[in-house]
Formats: C-alpha cells, structure tokens, sequence
C-alpha cells in the first residue's frame, strides 16, 4: 500500500548527490526563465500596441485594453506608477510586470560579452597544457540581431578548438530566426527540451511565456542542433519549423552498427578520437501553437534520421533502426496562482509517453506536483531525458511543498518511480527549515531514500551562518550521511568566511571529512559564479582548504578558484574565469 501510495504522489529526477544543493531553501529564490527579448528590451508603454503588451506575462487582455483606453484618454504615461490608477492592476501585479516595461527606451546600442574559462582538477604531479580546460565566448547584440561563437576544450584534449559552435540569431516580437548552432524546448520535456531541463517550481507561473529557440551559450556538444529553426507570430497563433544536420559521437562496429552514442564530448584517447563526430543525425520538424487568454495548446512533430543503424541484439541499445518518427501534444493553463501543464507524445511505431502537472505560487506558499510515465519503447533522443536505452515501462511522480512565513522558511520535497517489472520503489524525501535569529541565520536539512519499504540511506545537514559586518560573515556546517544498507558513513565538518569590499570578494572554507564508503561521499557545494560554482566530491578521510577570489566592476568580472586537498595523497585544483560586457 505504501509503495502504491507513493508512486501516485512522488516522482522521478535524475540521479545526483545525496544533498543536491548548497542552499537549503534556493529552490524558493530562482528566477524565472522568461521571455529574454522582453527582459533585455523593455516595452515601451506609451507606444506599445494591443499584440505588444499581450506578450508581458500576467496581463489580460481585460488589463492590456485598459492600459491602451487609460493611454487614450490621459495621454502619455508619466512613471510606471500610473498603471495603479487601472482597474485590476494593484502592487502586487506591477512588480510582476515591471521589469518588462519602460518609460523612456534606452537607444539601441551593439552590447559585447566575452567569456573565458580555465579549469584544472589535479594540478598535483602534472603541469602540461593539455590537462587543462578551457572555455570561450563571444557574444553580440545589436538590436534585434545577435552573434554567437564558443569553443571549448576538455581536459586531455589536445586541440584548442576541439568543439566550435556559433550562430547568427534575429528576434523581434513577431518572427525570429537562428542559423548555426541552436536548442528547442516545446511543451514540457516529453519530446523536445534542452539539456538539464527543468521546470522549476518557484515563480514558474512565468514559463506561459519562455522563449522556446535559443542559440546554443554552452558547449553541450552532443545534444545541440545545427542548422536554423524560425517561428512566425499570426496574432494568437505561432508556427515554428526547424532543421537540422549535426555529426554525433558514436561507437561503430566493422559492420556499420552503432555501439552506442557517447554525450560527454571528450576525446582524450585513440577510442574517444576515433568515435568523433562518426555518426550524422539529419532531423526536421514543424510545430504549431495557440494562445488564448490563459490557455496554450501546441503540437510538435519532427523525423530524425541517423546515418547508420542501431541494432536491438546489443545491451546497451534497446532502440534499433535508423530513424524515429515523434509526434507531441501539449497544453498548460494559467490561471491567477494556479499553472497547469500536460503533454502526450508518441514514437512511431513503438510508444507512448505523458507529463501531467500542477503549481500553485503564492506569496507564502508554493506547491508543485507532477506525474511522468513512459513505455519500454518510447524514444526521443532530444528530450528532458534524452536516452535510446529505455527498456521498462515507468511511472515517476513528483511533490514539493513550500512555506515562507516572515523569518522562517520550510519545504518537503518527495521523489519516487516504478518499473513495473521489478518488485522495487526507490524513493526520496527531503524536509528543511530556515530561521533568522538576530544575526543568525540557522538552516536544517534531513534526506531519507528509501526501496521496497526499507530505508537505504539518510542524512542531514545544519548551517549556521553569521554576519559580523556588512562586509565580513562566519559560517559553519555540519552534515552526516549514513548509507544503512552497506553500512557506510560519511561525515563533513567545514568551516566558511566570506569578505566583500567594494568590488572585490573573498570566500575561503575549510573542511575536516570523513567517508568510509563511495556511497556515502559528501557533495560540498563551492561557491562561484557561472560554471566556477560546483559541487565538490569527498571520499576517504582527510582535510580540504578551498578559496574563491572574485572582482566585479564594469565591464569586468573575473573569478579564481583554489583548492588543496589531502587525504592519501595531496591534490591541487584550480579555475579561473574573465568576462567582459561592453
């Protein structure tokens, strides 16, 4: 009854650390992911038309004509304030919408960002440059057109530019168009989704209006696309095409069979060198979508095509041919606090899949419940899960509860999935609390995993933190995790201070660990900005001193990160990252 309860409730996320995240409560803090053209250029409101303020997440068509009738009859408005003045406009509502919205827009002016990455985890025994990771980017925006170029090296590689992306991108509030390297996210994760895909659970109300084409900003070298996708607005009506010809990594055997295909984008050796770039996907498909007051329906379908075969004989592919047929449909509503979202998709021939779900954001309170089934032969290589290895039928199902009450702060989070074919039920929760005491800021963490009704594994985890000054904290944590079946134990004491002055900022931590066994290492979170934050894996008994340097003043911001690490043995590792926005 218990395992049946709560396949019905939880659901699934991908495996990762026992304690994903520094931050017990960040979940409840991060932005949305909104319409981007709308958040680097703000309407202007004296001059923007019915279809323009349409686009502004959380206005009405009852608000928008009222804004265009109040505009009429008072003439220009004066300061974003005046909105207040509308029916149906109150605070609450203007501070939704006024990061989308100007009174005076800033002339167009071509905007520059440069990005440069260097990253090495064991500088211990071996200085040669190939040892190193390197990351560039090159960003431009000139009014509505924009340019991107990266490259990216991974560690053991040899080449400089051992993967290039670029793309030349248009947008406007009708049409937009990307030629190069790009993502898609449709619908919600089912058939197209990029990388990491997440539908984040705080604030997304706003995803009603997510931008769905993106160029590619990241070096996900094999699960991006190439060629162009546009999309052309017809009042409620969107249609968006797109192509695609990319080169994937892959093992082929002497009879043109794929092996498998090979994501992490590393050719470090003669095998990993020999797999690059050996297998062509040609993909291409249409989509259309309806919007209608606080409804949206859409329909995706695309064919993907692979230059040789995959076969069902060997173990690690379950998918066999040479191409998959997709077909998607999805809806969600938005109505005052409450977000619904659903999709249905469909491999050709072989299966079914469906997302189902529901948000709830107040002010104090946020809910989040999803439920995600898929069978044995449902395929999509380009989705939130995107793998051509699904062998059993599956249910996952997701709940988080949210609570933020003046100084004190809460969630429980719970995460399960069945196969149907194993009498098994993996299973997550997690609960914490947050209080602010004076100065003191106390947070509390406790996870418990759980298969076949018996608990696996637990842990928990106290921050303290305390700032002295504006410019100078203390914080200490401790955190246990207790593997109860293969009687491991892991074990983190870490000490942290933070400095800021100015532009300038000084984060050092110091760890004493100890971790008997690989299941229950300890993830200590680092802190950093872009891809300089990560999380830190511990195993063994030993010490840790970490430091992050960072300056930000414009246009600069560049970071250093430093770490020392003896268990056994002494490791060195280190980063740095430089950007420039002009």
């Amino acid at each position: 009854m218990l395992t049946l309860f709560l396949s019905l409730i939880l659901s699934l996320t991908p495996e990762a650390e026992f304690f994903e995240t520094d931050i017990v409560l960040s979940k409840i803090y991060i932005a949305p992911e909104i319409f981007d053209n709308l958040l680097k250029n703000p309407l202007a409101i004296n001059s923007a038309d019915y279809d323009d303020l349409s686009l502004i997440p959380y206005l009405t068509p009852k608000i928008v004509k009222a804004i265009l009738n109040y505009r009429q009859e008072h003439g220009k408005f004066k300061n974003l304030n005046e909105l207040l003045s509308i029916e149906g406009i109150d605070q609450e509502l203007l501070d939704k919408v006024r990061q989308f919205l100007t009174i005076n827009p800033n002339p167009v002016k071509p905007k520059m960002e440069m990005k440069f990455r260097v990253m090495n985890d064991s500088l211990a025994n071996n200085y040669d440059f190939k040892d190193w990771a390197l990351f560039n980017r090159l960003k431009i925006d000139y009014g509505n057109w924009g340019l991107v170029l990266i490259t990216d090296k991974d560690a053991q590689e040899l080449s400089l530019f051992d993967f290039i992306g670029t793309s030349i991108a248009y947008a406007d509030k009708r049409q937009q168009l990307i030629i190069g390297n790009y993502l898609l996210d449709f619908g919600k994760g089912l058939i197209l989704a990029k990388p990491f895909y997440q539908l984040r659970p705080a604030k997304a109300l706003a995803d009603f209006k997510t931008k769905e084409i993106m160029p590619l900003t990241s070096p996900v070298e094999n699960n991006s696309l190439f060629g162009f996708a546009c999309q052309k607005t017809f009042g409620n009506l969107r249609l968006i095409g797109f192509f695609s010809t990319n080169w994937l990594d892959a093992e082929i055997d002497t009879n043109g069979i794929v092996k498998r295909l090979i994501y992490d984008g590393k050719h470090i050796d003669s095998a990993t060198k020999a797999s690059q770039d050996r297998l062509r996907e040609d993909l291409f498909g249409a989509r259309w979508e309806y919007r209608i007051l606080g409804l949206r329906l859409g329909s995706t379908c695309y064919h993907n095509h692979y230059s040789y075969r995959f076969v069902p004989s060997d173990s690690t592919n379950s998918f066999f041919g040479n191409q998959i047929t997709l077909y998607g449909i999805d809806w969600s509503l938005l109505i005052n606090n409450y977000y619904g979202y659903g999709e249905l998709g469909y491999c050709l021939g072989k299966g079914f899949g469906f997302a189902l779900g529901i948000l709830g954001d107040w002010k104090q309170f946020k809910v989040q419940w999803q439920l995600t089934s898929t069978q044995k032969n449902f395929y999509s290589p380009h989705s939130q899960n995107f793998s051509l290895t699904n062998k059993k039928d599956n249910l996952s199902g997701k709940l988080n509860l949210y609570y933020n009450f003046f100084r004190f702060k809460t969630f429980l989070e719970g995460t399960t999935k069945t196969d149907f074919v194993l009498d098994s039920l993996p299973a997550k929760i997690e609960a914490g609390f947050s209080r602010s005491e004076g100065k003191l800021d106390i947070a509390l963490s406790y996870k418990r995993a759980f298969k076949d009704d018996v608990s696996k594994s637990q842990g928990t985890r106290l921050d303290l933190a305390y700032p002295l000054s504006k410019q100078f904290a203390l914080g200490l944590r401790i955190e246990d995790h207790h593997v109860l079946q293969k009687l491991g134990r892991g074990i983190l004491l870490r000490f942290g201070t933070n400095l800021s002055f100015g532009g300038l900022g000084y984060t050092a931590q110091f760890y004493w660990f100890s971790v008997t066994t690989a299941e229950a290492r300890i993830f200590a979170y680092e802190p950093g900005f872009g891809s300089l934050g990560n999380n830190q894996s511990l195993l063994g008994k030993g010490i840790r001193y970490f430091s992050f340097l960072s300056y930000k003043r414009r246009p600069f911001r560049a970071g250093l990160k430093f770490g020392i690490t003896k268990t056994d043995r002494l490791n060195f590792d280190a980063a740095s990252q430089i950007e420039i926005n002009l």
